[in-house]
């Protein structure tokens, strides 16, 4: 598994080029990976790895929800606030 430093630089990497958001989600939640790629590292999330899926508002009027579906492997959260 990549360090923490490793992490936060590929999870800002991840958000300079719209992999993943900018801003903290409304929604999330997890569960077993499906073997997604994960947005940050790049590599498959297995089913013993967890998978997080985050909930957005567009900014379409009238605002309407949208899924963006990012992986980790088992990397804190907090590396995604890089």
């Amino acid at each position: 598994m990549p360090d923490e430093g490793r992490l936060r630089e590929q999870a800002r990497a991840a958000v300079q080029n719209n992999k993943l958001p900018a801003r903290r989600p409304d929604r999330m939640w997890g569960g077993p990976g499906i073997g997604a790629l994960c947005a940050v590292c790049e590599k498959p999330v297995t089913k013993d790895e967890l998978e997080l899926k985050l909930s957005l508002p567009t900014t379409a009027e009238p605002p309407t929800w949208t899924s963006t579906t990012f992986t980790t492997d088992a990397s804190p959260p907090g590396s995604w606030n890089a």
